[in-house]
């Protein structure tokens, strides 16, 4: 197999297209905050399998 086969199969091993991320992330569970402001800024709460991170001045 050529060099450039191999570095092209390793390229697309876990690639993923648009359709399918966007897919993914509408069928994803939200936690929620138990504030109906938060959840809306947050777009439905907290997303699982992903980091959220919230500050605010002291």
């Amino acid at each position: 197999m050529a060099p450039n086969e191999i570095a092209q199969k390793l390229l697309l091993q876990g690639a993923q297209n648009a359709w399918d991320m966007l897919s993914e992330e509408q069928s994803q569970k939200h936690i929620t905050t138990g504030s109906g402001d938060l959840n809306g800024i947050l777009g439905g709460g907290i997303h699982c399998k992903e980091v959220t991170e919230i500050g605010a001045p002291f």
